[in-house]
């Protein structure tokens, strides 16, 4: 059965409009596709899970707000990743911020090589 999920969203019309899409991981196989990227694109998906008694044990999504306060109320059991490539900018980001900070802060120019 379904045990591991991916969503993701993904732009239609150069961007203009969206789809939230839910992938098995173990087949590959895509379960469903909704319209925008909100909470409410999969909400059926969710309640098709909660008729069949599906458990979710695994997630796996970007760090949108939506996708991880709809899998929170919806599997808060399973495990949340997050994907690679939002934590690297995420972090990327932060090392950037402490670095001008320490720059900043830094009279002597010698030591400004950061």
């Amino acid at each position: 059965g379904l045990r591991c999920i991916g969503i993701d969203e993904f732009a239609v019309h150069k961007g203009q409009i969206y789809k939230t899409i839910v992938v098995d991981h173990e087949t590959g196989r895509i379960v469903y596709v909704g319209n925008g990227r909100s909470k409410e694109a999969f909400a059926k998906f969710w309640r098709r899970v909660k008729r069949l008694k599906v458990k979710i044990e695994v997630v796996s999504s970007d760090l949108s707000a939506a996708f991880i306060s709809s899998v929170g109320q919806n599997a808060p059991d399973a495990i949340h990743v997050y994907d690679k490539f939002h934590i690297v900018q995420l972090v990327a980001k932060a090392m950037d911020k402490t670095r001008r900070s320490v720059y900043k802060q830094t009279t002597d120019m010698e030591q400004r090589k950061v």
